[in-house]
């Protein structure tokens, strides 16, 4: 939970700074896709690596790894992208800090499933005993 918090507020971070200083004149849906994406690069990698080595103490192949990890990753950050803009667009609440709390709710749900992903299937190797 701790490395996944901490990947958390990089993204926050990063997508707020992003999502409130890109010009204004971009649309709605590029803003977002693109403070996602930018902030969603920096967080993933921290979180690979404290998860790959910490967390799942995974002793395999990082190549597999980390070629599993960012097709979750990828897959994430678009329904990340996807539901914040569709929360957005239907609450109509155009460029606000309200856009921030929903990528709250709705990365806090992608969390859990994620989670189990990468337990199951990313670094199922780790030397985690269950």
């Amino acid at each position: 939970i701790a490395s996944s918090l901490a990947a958390s507020v990089i993204d926050l971070l990063g997508f707020t700074l992003l999502n409130l200083l890109l010009p204004k004149s971009w649309d709605d849906s590029l803003r977002i896709l693109v403070s996602t994406a930018a902030a969603r690069a920096v967080s993933s990698a921290v979180n690979f690596t404290v998860n790959r080595r910490r967390v799942f103490k995974s002793k395999g192949r990082i190549d597999k790894a980390l070629l599993k990890y960012y097709a979750l990753a990828v897959c994430q950050a678009i329904a990340s992208y996807g539901l914040v803009y569709l929360a957005a667009l239907v609450s109509g609440t155009g460029r606000s800090i309200l856009q921030t709390v929903y990528k709250i709710i709705v990365d806090t749900l992608l969390f859990f499933a994620c989670f189990v992903l990468q337990r199951e299937w990313v670094f199922k190797d780790g030397g985690v005993k269950k």
